[in-house]
């Protein structure tokens, strides 16, 4: 690699690892209020939180290893461009396809780190989060999240109320819960004392109570019933109780493509979730295949940046970027409903982006205008200009008694 290249090169680097860095924490700062009450309310010991922590980074890095590359390209680009330091090199018979060397090495590097994330770092986390699941069930954090003479709504469709909870025994007095996980048919259950008893393996857990009763009443009938007990068992979601780990299961796809086929043979062509588990099968090649494509389209767009420099690069980024991230949310939404074959769906926004990365690379080759490119922003001029006259004819300009 020549010097021109390293230097490029680095701070290609330097400014991936920032973006990234930046791009990481900010989509972890909607789970920190989750880490936190996890680790402070419910009492769950620091090393299982961090570890909690780990297990949904990989979820976050496929999402931010693409932003954080165009942001680097497209920065670097225009920094080097507003600074003349392309027009320098041109000069001296370095090309513009030439300086793209160390963008493809960089994309490179992210679509490797992409694929180990997906067919390796992904389904360890699946298998990790089962793990911490089954601990989180045998745990304390059931127990120390239920507090005296509080209404506790941490379990889904339940209010419970304990009005005494001794600090060396694990039994539960003076206990009212409100049930409403019955359709029509909400409860309410009194009991002089309850204790928690957990099953690891479904990770259901369930108060065993002692000496109550149950309230309802009967809409239907327009009746009202008490039950009493001896011993009576209300069944619990420990899940509720995760908080992250309950958003996590919901929300992470992150099962192997060996999870995947099985599905997909068990399921067949006519099962309702067969498409969605064909799109995350081609999305599992795709989402790391733009990492190929992506920096080849921030980088004419930097070189052309010349005016804004670093701040108007990373405006531009993040508009390629949501732009790029809407065309996968459509094709996710249309690819599940089966209106497009799964694998035309996961692949068009590469494919979309890719055309559009080729036309820009060949327009500062020629060193010709981006027409096309001026055309849209001519367009979107108009058009505000429309807007602005049908909706504020008069201007923006204040009355004139508030004028200085």
């Amino acid at each position: 690699m020549s010097i021109i290249s390293r230097y490029i090169f680095k701070e290609l680097l330097s400014y991936m690892l920032m973006a990234l860095l930046v791009f990481t924490f900010v989509l972890f700062m909607n789970q920190i209020l989750r880490f936190t009450d996890l680790f402070i309310n419910k009492g769950l010991p620091f090393g299982m939180v961090f570890k909690m922590m780990l297990v949904i980074s990989p979820s976050f890095l496929l999402v931010t290893i693409p932003m954080a590359l165009l942001v680097s390209t497209v920065m670097t680009l225009s920094r080097m461009s507003a600074d003349n330091e392309n027009t320098a090199l041109r000069a001296t018979g370095v090309s513009f396809l030439r300086q793209l060397l160390p963008v493809g090495l960089l994309s490179l590097m992210a679509y490797g780190v992409s694929n180990y994330l997906v067919f390796y770092a992904m389904p360890w986390s699946e298998e990790a989060f089962n793990e911490l699941r089954f601990k989180l069930a045998n745990s304390s954090a059931a127990t120390t999240s239920i507090k005296e003479r509080v209404f506790n709504d941490d379990f889904e469709g339940l209010i419970l109320y304990v009005n005494e909870k001794p600090s060396d025994e694990e039994v539960l007095k003076g206990i009212l819960i409100y049930d409403s996980r019955t359709e029509n048919v909400p409860q309410t259950i009194v009991a002089e004392e309850g204790v928690l008893v957990s099953n690891p393996k479904s990770l259901r857990m369930s108060l065993r109570l002692r000496n109550g009763a149950i309230h309802r009443a009967v809409n239907v009938e327009k009746k009202y019933q008490i039950i009493r007990f001896t011993t009576y068992e209300v069944n619990l979601d420990a899940q509720s109780i995760m908080g992250v780990a309950g958003k996590l299961e919901r929300a992470g796809k992150n099962h192997s493509l060996y999870v995947i086929r099985e599905k997909l043979k068990r399921y067949g062509p006519k099962h309702p979730h067969y498409n969605s588990q064909l799109v995350e099968y081609y999305k599992k090649f795709s989402l790391p295949a733009a990492c190929l494509i992506i920096g080849f389209v921030g980088a004419p767009l930097g070189i052309r940046n010349r005016r804004s420099g670093r701040s108007g690069g990373l405006a531009l980024s993040l508009a390629i970027i949501i732009f790029y991230y809407v065309m996968l949310s459509m094709g996710e939404g249309l690819g599940d409903s089966g209106h497009i074959p799964p694998v035309v769906a996961m692949w068009i926004p590469n494919v979309v982006l890719g055309a559009i990365g080729l036309y820009l690379i060949l327009k500062v080759q020629k060193d010709s205008p981006f027409r096309l490119v001026a055309r849209i922003g001519e367009f979107i001029q108009v058009q505000w200009e429309t807007l602005r006259q049908r909706f504020f004819p008069e201007g923006f300009e204040p009355p004139e008694e508030e004028q200085a």
